[in-house]
């Protein structure tokens, strides 16, 4: 159920928005920010809402550039 899976997504986005600007020297809320958007992303492309996805993994990819920046030496990073 894409529907549905797509709300979880922007719940579990919210919430991880919040918590990265809460507590933004946390990597760990900073990375699963960026896992939500993988997930929005995935989500709207399965939808076929295709420009929508792109943003998403827009965003997605930049927080995860910016994670492989400042810890390159965390694989799970790369």
């Amino acid at each position: 159920n894409l529907a549905k899976a797509l709300e979880c997504f922007e719940a579990y986005n919210r919430l991880e928005k919040e918590l990265h600007e809460a507590y933004p020297q946390n990597v760990e809320f900073k990375n699963i920010l960026a896992v939500s958007y993988q997930c929005l992303g995935v989500t709207h492309s399965s939808l076929g809402n295709l420009a929508k996805a792109l943003e998403f993994f827009e965003e997605y990819n930049r927080l995860a550039k910016e994670l492989y920046g400042a810890y390159p030496q965390n694989v799970s990073f790369k």
